[in-house]
């Protein structure tokens, strides 16, 4: 997991993020997603084994925000891998 960042308020509305849209398997492995706004704190949302198949997370971020979010694959409480941290922006 990467290191936390400074704090940063989001601004404005309108940005959904979904993500874990697979079901988890029987030996408890599952997705989860790292994510912070605008360089803010990181935050860790993991697909809950027995409440749906996604998680869906109501961010608010400005036009000119950002999110950087990285996919991982966890046992348990424990990542067993993580991708690359991806930085995601209206401005592309």
């Amino acid at each position: 997991m990467p290191a936390p960042g400074a704090s940063a308020t989001p601004q404005a509305s309108g940005v959904t993020v979904m993500g874990a849209a697979s079901m988890a398997a029987a030996d408890g492995h599952h997705p989860g997603t790292n994510y912070r706004i605008n360089g803010g704190s990181w935050h860790n949302v993991q697909y809950n084994l027995g409440n749906g198949y996604c998680a869906d997370l109501n961010l608010s971020i400005g036009e000119s925000g950002y999110i950087d979010i990285q996919a991982c694959n966890y046992e348990g409480s424990t990542a067993l891998n993580c991708s690359a941290v991806r930085r995601v922006s209206a401005n592309g």
